[in-house]
């Protein structure tokens, strides 16, 4: 199973059932093109045999940018980049998605023009101070769902397999979900309205499908629980195990299930209290009709694990930590089933380096406490 060929119902298929997470690296150039830092790093991963490779988030818009060295995708200048990143990934048998976001409220005031947007006029509070945030007209509403679309045709137009639309960890698309921070009153939003707060990013996903090509993989990523932020991140299981089925309806070809416990065997506590034993990743798949791709990020460092996701029905293993320390991980599990990595964080800076992480990337990684000094 190890070597399983992943198939999309457009007609594309995966080599295997490992892909790269997408992952912050700050690694691109700062007018949003690439870099070849960028480019070394995910032809490594394609290198070391996965079969899906996807890049850090790209923003759809020169405001919804969240921090330095982010790669772009709001303009024409940008499309080169993907194209060489595509043709590098395709050489070596995998697919490369492009994972496309605004960073809404999280923009970095620094780097964009004008105050950060969100779903609602509100004050953003982080760790490094709070800053004003200004809600989105209904215009911009609709500004901003058309460039995600145009985003993804690029990405299209570059030679990429395909799009993964962030609706996780906090972004735009989560902060209009959140309900403790979404409360306007249109057909954007209410507290009280599962409907009216996940359509956006329905509107988003139906009109990239419809703008693209059939065999155009277009996927969803989703952080179905509270994360380390309160705001703009109060997700509930059950409401995104809701919005999945919407979006199964609206012809996605995979939800990316992104958890922080350990994904083949945590159950959320919501889960838990009313006396569910299953992993959330699998109420996931059991819930979302076969032809779904459903694939599942949190805690994967062994063949063990990739093996129990996959016993439960999950297609694809995607690994964030595990890629970064382990590039090649898929071909070690291929040829050891019971293979566990060996190099886990705080990472040593002779390591990173041995594997492709370059100083930018180092020093974001150092921020998060996960480099040795």
């Amino acid at each position: 199973m190890m070597d399983k060929e992943i198939k999309f119902k457009g007609g594309k298929s995966a080599k295997n059932p490992f892909a790269v997470a997408s992952l912050t690296n700050c690694q691109s150039n700062p007018d949003g093109t690439l870099n070849e830092r960028e480019l070394k790093w995910l032809h490594r991963r394609a290198v070391g045999g996965y079969g899906i490779v996807n890049s850090c988030c790209v923003h759809v818009q020169a405001n919804g940018k969240g921090w330095e060295g982010e790669w772009g995708l709001f303009d024409e200048k940008h499309v080169d980049g993907y194209r060489t990143v595509a043709k590098a990934v395709h050489e070596e048998g995998g697919l490369f998605i492009v994972q496309i976001f605004h960073a809404g409220m999280r923009s970095d005031d620094k780097l964009i023009d004008g105050p950060a947007r969100s779903c609602v006029d509100t004050v953003y509070k982080h760790r490094a101070g709070e800053r004003e945030v200004k809600g989105l007209t209904e215009p911009e509403i609709e500004a901003l769902i058309d460039d995600f679309v145009t985003a993804a045709k690029r990405a299209e137009e570059a030679g990429c397999d395909g799009v993964e639309i962030h609706g996780a960890h906090g972004y735009i698309l989560t902060q209009f979900l959140c309900p403790e921070l979404n409360t306007r009153t249109d057909k954007w939003g209410g507290s009280d309205s599962l409907e009216n707060r996940a359509r956006i990013t329905r509107e988003v996903t139906r009109r990239i499908r419809q703008a693209t090509s059939p065999d155009f993989i277009v996927g969803i990523r989703l952080s179905p629980e509270p994360g380390y932020e309160s705001a703009g991140w109060m997700m509930d299981p059950d409401e995104n195990i809701q919005l999945a089925k919407w979006l199964a309806e609206d012809r996605v070809d995979f939800v990316s299930v992104s958890l922080f416990g350990h994904s083949p065997s945590h159950v959320t506590p919501k889960h838990k209290e009313r006396g569910e034993t299953r992993p959330l990743a699998q109420v996931f798949r059991d819930e979302l009709p076969d032809d779904v791709v459903v694939m599942c990020c949190g805690g994967v460092a062994s063949g063990k694990d990739v093996q129990t996701l996959l016993d439960m029905g999950i297609d694809v293993a995607v690994t964030g930590k595990t890629a970064i320390s382990t590039p090649d991980f898929p071909m070690k599990v291929q040829e050891t089933k019971d293979y566990e990595v060996a190099v886990q964080p705080p990472y040593s800076l002779d390591h990173l380096a041995s594997v492709d992480v370059s100083p930018p990337f180092v020093d974001f990684l150092r921020s998060i406490r996960m480099v040795a000094e």
